[in-house]
Formats: C-alpha cells, sequence, structure tokens
C-alpha cells in the first residue's frame, strides 16, 4: 500500500516472505491501518494541506464513457492537462495549439532558498525556468519588477540576492502576436 500528502511519500509491505497467504490479514486491515498511524505520527505537529496542483495544467470535460472529446449528450466529468493539449474545450494529445500557457516551472510560488555558506556569494545562482522551451524566441525575465535580464531560451541563471522577491518572465514566440507574461511566483532567500 502506498499513500502520500504534501509532504510525504510513505509505502507499506506486509506478506510471507515464502508466498504463503496470510491469515485473515488483507489490505485494509493489515497495511492500511499502519499506513494510517505513520500519516498520523508524521502530522502530529503540522496542519495538513491540500497537494500541490501544478499551475501548467488547465481543467477539462471529458466523456466518462467515451474518451476525451466530449460531445452532446455524454456524462462528462472534470480531468486536468497540460495546457498545450487542450484546443477549444477538445483534447488533442500532441498538437501544437497557437494559444501557448507559458508559466514557471521554476521558481515555484511560495519558495524558501538557503544560502549555502560552502559557495562563493557571487558564484550561487537559481535557474529561472519556463514550463515549455519550445517556440521560445525571447523571453524577459523580471525580478521586483524590474528586467533583470533577456535570453533567447527558456533558461536563467539568475545571481542570488537576499530578500523576498517576486518573479516573472515575458515569453515572445512566433505562435503568438503578443508576448505571454507568466503568473508572478514570489520567493523568499535566506
Amino acid at each position: 500500500m502506498v499513500g502520500y500528502n504534501h509532504r510525504y511519500v510513505v509505502g507499506i509491505w506486509m506478506g510471507n516472505l515464502d508466498n504463503e497467504l496470510m491469515d485473515t490479514v488483507t489490505g485494509s486491515n493489515g497495511p492500511a491501518l499502519v499506513l494510517r498511524s505513520m500519516f498520523s505520527e508524521l502530522n502530529r505537529n503540522t496542519e495538513t494541506r491540500p497537494l500541490y496542483l501544478s499551475r501548467t495544467l488547465v481543467r477539462s470535460k471529458v466523456c466518462i464513457d467515451g474518451g476525451p472529446n466530449v460531445d452532446e449528450g455524454c456524462a462528462t466529468r472534470d480531468e486536468w492537462f497540460r495546457a498545450s493539449a487542450v484546443a477549444a474545450d477538445k483534447i488533442v494529445p500532441g498538437e501544437k495549439v497557437a494559444e501557448k500557457n507559458y508559466q514557471l516551472a521554476y521558481p515555484i510560488d511560495q519558495m524558501l532558498v538557503a544560502r549555502d555558506p560552502r559557495i562563493p556569494d557571487h558564484l550561487e545562482a537559481i535557474e529561472f525556468k519556463l514550463n515549455d522551451d519550445k517556440d521560445v524566441q525571447k523571453v524577459d525575465w523580471y525580478v521586483n519588477g524590474q528586467v533583470v535580464a533577456s535570453t533567447k531560451s527558456a533558461r536563467y541563471q539568475w545571481p542570488v540576492k537576499i530578500g523576498k522577491h517576486s518573479v516573472r518572465a515575458r515569453v515572445f514566440s512566433h505562435l503568438t502576436t503578443e508576448p505571454i507574461t507568466t503568473t508572478e511566483v514570489s520567493m523568499l532567500i535566506k
């Protein structure tokens, strides 16, 4: 049995090494109870919170019985997909769509960074990275509202500076007529 929360992944295995059946022990009254106890202990002095949901995902309706494309009369449910796979409410795996959804893959929002005392300050850097590097012509990288660099790639090594910072990127692509500005994220560097 495997379980996870916002912070931990726990795996429990119970059984006989000789492949014999366990007498009156099932998944629900053996490993499930141990898993529950483990998470109770791991979360004893902390509050739980929802799992991280990537900003690169978008919610789209799918037919429960008939696959990804929604047609009239089918029963639907919501699923999460990469934005590049969703076009006009139709799921099109692998298709390149004209409207890109560039976002920051790194840093993540509310990130806390501790400088490494073994590395000289002038050599420490954090890599800023977009969720997609295809079709990127130019990226303007912003820290605290100011352009700190322009690159022709979806990555940039930003020299670390102590303090609270907001980060966003403005992406120019030949697939869009206007640049796309990512959602701003914040990070604290100590």
